[in-house]
Parts: structure tokens; C-alpha cells; sequence
């Protein structure tokens, strides 16, 4: 009788990946808004969903939390709209996940306003 493996062996998948830019090591901002970090958190509560975008400068620490019912880029583009009111140094660059969120409507916004992301 021959004894076998019970599962074969595990072989590595290379996958190509999307190249996007990141924050380069050892980058240090220099000024308030040289550098903001942008992301949505979800929630589940109850069987709904809820999601909180948050505005943050890496430099003076400014945050800026908003609520919403949808994670669509025009809710993001709001977020970004109400910081730009609330933070009041210009935007020169914007860190943040390659969420759907992130898309569309609110890459524009961030491209019209000069910030790099």
C-alpha cells in the first residue's frame, strides 16, 4: 500500500497587480496641508450599513469625521468639499485607499482643486 498526500501541494500564483503611487519612505510633510489622508470606515448595526468618511491633515492632525448612508464617490466629493471649507490651509497632496469611493465624482474634485493624490 502507498501512502499519498492528503492535498496537494501549495503553489504561488504570481498575479499582476495595478502600479499606484505611494507615499514614499521617509517622506515627511513639511506644513499643514502638504499631506491629507482620506478613508471611509463602515459600520453594520442592526442589519444596515453605515459609513463615516474621514479627513485627516498628517501634519497639525486636523480631522474631520462625516456620516453617511452611502459609500458613492458624490458622498465622498461632499466630504471633501466640507473639509476644504473646514481646514483652512491650501491642499497640495491626498493619501488614500484605491476604494470605489475614492472614484469618479471625488477624483475629480481632488484633480480641479490642484491636490496630487
Amino acid at each position: 500500500m502507498e501512502l499519498t498526500k492528503a492535498r496537494p501541494s501549495r503553489v504561488k500564483i504570481n498575479r499582476l497587480r495595478a502600479a499606484y503611487e505611494r507615499k514614499p519612505n521617509g517622506f515627511k510633510e513639511d506644513y499643514p496641508g502638504h499631506c491629507v489622508g482620506v478613508d471611509t470606515i463602515e459600520l453594520q448595526r442592526g442589519g444596515l450599513e453605515h459609513y463615516i468618511g474621514t479627513f485627516t491633515d498628517l501634519r497639525s492632525r486636523f480631522a474631520l469625521a462625516a456620516a453617511s448612508a452611502s459609500k458613492g464617490s458624490m458622498r465622498t466629493s461632499v466630504l471633501w468639499w466640507l473639509s476644504k471649507v473646514c481646514f483652512l490651509y491650501p491642499i497640495e497632496g491626498v493619501l488614500s485607499d484605491n476604494g470605489s469611493e475614492f472614484e469618479a465624482a471625488s477624483d475629480a474634485e481632488v484633480a480641479k482643486d490642484g491636490a496630487g493624490r
